[in-house]
């Protein structure tokens, strides 16, 4: 089985280009939005592209960028007033946003997604977000594994039995 990791100090995360076409595998649309560093933490995030978002990285300019299905994000409910609404509206509209969000950065149990290794394997070192180094690495099928981080580089154990 194949299993992403990343290989360098910083952490795993996929550029643009790698959750557009992760996006295209599934067959789900995409649309890029980034969010303003300077501006209030509930401002709207700006329409943008892929092009926009890797020129950001060319020249240091590191933005937060988000990826979802919809190209309208307006519709989805206001963050504003966090913290004042109910669990029940907190859920609510977490449900919403995560139901149209791409993922840029795979939880340590689903880095075997196969759309996730194609990707990577068509883009190459185009997959890598600006602070990652991703290696495919394949572990034995029927193997059970965990990965293990420090400091964002990455390695694969297996998983074995242990007692307090």
């Amino acid at each position: 089985m194949k299993v992403v990791i990343n290989k360098c100090y910083g952490g795993f995360g996929l550029s643009a280009r790698a959750v557009a076409r992760i996006a295209e595998i599934e067959g789900r649309p995409c649309y890029f939005f980034r969010r303003d560093m300077g501006a209030d933490l509930y401002a709207p995030q700006i329409p943008t592209t892929i092009e926009e978002i890797e020129e950001d990285a060319k020249t240091s300019r590191i933005g937060m960028w988000s990826a979802y299905d919809i190209p309208d994000i307006s519709v989805l409910p206001s963050q504003r007033n966090w913290h004042e609404k109910s669990m029940d509206e907190r859920r609510a509209s977490n449900e919403a946003w995560n139901k149209h969000s791409h993922e840029s950065r795979y939880d340590r149990d689903k880095r075997h997604y196969a759309p996730l290794i194609q990707a990577i394997e068509e883009l190459g070192e185009k997959a890598n977000g600006g602070f990652a180094e991703l290696k495919i690495v394949n572990v034995p099928d029927g193997v059970e594994y965990h990965i293990d981080e420090y400091d964002g580089i990455e390695s694969i154990h297996e998983v074995h039995r242990s007692w307090a």
